[in-house]
C-alpha cells in the first residue's frame, strides 16, 4: 500500500509517494516522457534532465481524474481514504 500525495498551487503541481517527492522525466521537447529502460533511473527525455515540479498553464479549472498506467500489464489499484481540499488563497 502506498501513499499518494499532489500539492497543487496554482500552475505548480508536486507528486510524493509515502512522503517522498518524485523526480518528474518530462518531455520536453521529445515526443513522450520517458524513463530509460534499462533500470538505470535515468531520464530519457528532456535533455535528461529530471524536475520535481511540474507546471502546466493548460489546466486552469475543471474536474479531477485518476489514472494508472504499467506497460499493459494488469494493474489493480484502490483508493481508500480520498481527500481532496483547498486552502485559503
Amino acid at each position: 500500500i502506498n501513499d499518494l500525495r499532489i500539492v497543487g498551487n496554482g500552475d505548480h503541481f508536486k507528486f510524493y509517494i509515502n512522503d517522498q517527492l518524485l523526480a518528474l522525466c518530462l518531455k520536453g521537447n521529445d515526443k513522450r516522457a520517458t524513463w530509460n529502460d534499462d533500470h538505470s533511473g535515468q531520464c530519457a527525455s528532456n535533455n535528461k534532465q529530471t524536475t520535481q515540479e511540474l507546471i502546466d498553464t493548460t489546466f486552469p479549472d475543471g474536474k479531477l481524474g485518476l489514472g494508472v498506467f504499467e506497460n499493459g500489464s494488469p494493474v489493480t489499484v484502490a483508493f481508500d481514504n480520498l481527500v481532496v481540499y483547498s486552502a485559503p488563497q
